[in-house]
């Protein structure tokens, strides 16, 4: 969902990453559009994280075999100039709107729901709000950020751990420090994982928490620790043998992930007793096959060019795709099915390419980053203005409600409702499915 910057010429540009950003972002679409044969589309995803992981190492492990110094304010500053822009553009609308998208009894929470997600916590919003017990309707059109907040906070953090073990060693010693570390780290966050989900927790806090969903964005990590630097454009390809080998292996797993997009359990704690790391590992040996071996089959297949172009706007389009789902839902277009679902595509797709071409790319650069400054100063006022004018006008419009002899307030027995979902409701359950925003289940 957040790939490396363009002007960060450490790795290699594979195309074929770009087209397995493409799965990703479909699976996770399919998912929220609850298509019956892309059950696991939730693990699209976890995807992203391991391609996170990936890139952003490997990005830091060149800059250390470069100067043997990681420039810290620099890095961040690409980060926000890569992902800030789009996302203070979608609060900006969600707060807005955000009175027609949100369900009626969520309304109260969109303000500290956009500011949660501008200040990238709002996966730890959703596991306060939430708690303990598991609510199956849609929250706001900002809930599915939660995994950019995971991202955003993990971009923070991991840099100065790189540098922690790396600085100051060379070459393969600097690599095995990186992945140690980055192994360690994925060990404990999958233990904890497993071990926030039980009868006394639920699924809500393994599935939103940082340091549970580390480990994805761990094994990544790893990855680069051991390949990272095969993926330089100035280092020696593998071996014919090798490659063939990288290529078998990377096959093997691409099925198992798409099997995996297809057929993974929505219901119950087994995903949470190792098989999100399972599934990464193979994330992991896909993304090999990609860099080690760009001319085998699998990657002829993502760098075809619908796949790329899926790709490249596919951090706007998941970004857009969940609160257009909001707003086209069956109640207000009156369709279902194949139709409700094209014209969700066709809207979605238009809105996050118009995202990435006139948003994304406008802000790409270092030229921009004052812009994007000045962007926050006003996302900040209009979001204040905003709640402010909420509160003025319910305070206006309220009528004053008659009062018993004690002075209290009598309610009326009769008060208008409001739909309080754009979707289905689902029941409460243990799964994922329930855990991660769509519009039947969060």
């Amino acid at each position: 969902m957040s790939p490396t910057s363009a002007p960060e010429r450490t790795v290699a540009r594979h195309r074929a990453l770009d087209g397995f950003r493409g799965i990703a972002v479909a699976a996770v679409f399919l998912f929220h559009a609850d298509v019956s044969w892309a059950a696991g589309g939730y693990l699209g995803v976890d995807a992203f994280f391991v391609l996170s992981g990936f890139l952003i190492t490997s990005v830091l492990l060149g800059e250390l075999q470069r100067s043997n110094r990681i420039d810290l304010r620099r890095f961040w500053s690409r980060r926000v100039t890569r992902l800030f822009p789009a996302l203070a553009v979608l609060v900006a609308v969600g707060t807005v709107f955000g009175s027609f998208i949100a369900p009626h009894e969520s309304i109260a929470g969109l303000h500290g729901d956009a500011l949660a997600t501008i200040a990238q916590l709002v996966n730890w919003r959703l596991i306060d709000a939430i708690g303990h017990s598991l609510v199956g309707a849609t929250r706001s059109p900002f809930q599915h950020c939660w995994s950019l907040a995971i991202e955003a906070q993990f971009y923070a953090v991991w840099p100065l751990g790189v540098w922690a073990v790396a600085a100051g060693r060379q070459g393969r010693e600097r690599r095995r420090n990186v992945g140690i570390l980055a192994g360690v780290l994925a060990l404990a966050s999958v233990i904890a994982m497993a071990a926030l989900v039980g009868p006394d927790w639920h699924t809500q806090r393994s599935y939103y928490g940082t340091d549970t969903r580390a480990q994805a964005l761990l094994i990544g990590a790893v990855l680069a620790a051991v390949i990272g630097h095969r993926s330089l454009r100035d280092e020696r390809p593998l071996s014919p043998a090798a490659r063939v080998g990288v290529s078998i292996v990377g096959t093997a797993a691409t099925v198992g992930m798409l099997a995996a997009f297809v057929l993974a359990p929505t219901s119950g704690h087994t995903m949470y007793d190792g098989w999100y790391a399972v599934v990464a590992i193979g994330v992991a040996f896909v993304i090999a096959q990609l860099v080690l071996a760009p001319s085998s089959l699998v990657p002829s297949v993502l760098s075809t060019r619908p796949l790329v172009a899926l790709g490249n706007i596919s951090y706007s389009l998941y970004l857009w795709h969940w609160p257009i789902f909001m707003v086209l839902n069956d109640t207000r277009t009156g369709q279902t099915g194949v139709s409700l679902f094209a014209a969700r595509a066709v809207v979605s797709l238009a809105l996050a390419s118009a995202s990435y071409w006139f948003v994304e790319r406008r802000f790409r650069g270092a030229a921009q980053r004052e812009r994007i400054t000045r962007w926050t100063r006003s996302l900040t006022r209009s979001t204040d203005l905003v709640s402010g004018m909420r509160r003025s006008r319910a305070t206006r419009t309220s009528p004053t409600r008659p009062r018993s002899a004690s002075g209290t307030a009598l309610r009326s027995k009769t008060r208008p409702t409001r739909s309080s979902s754009p979707a289905r409701p689902s029941p409460a359950s243990s799964s994922p499915a329930s855990s991660s925003p769509r519009p039947s289940s969060t």
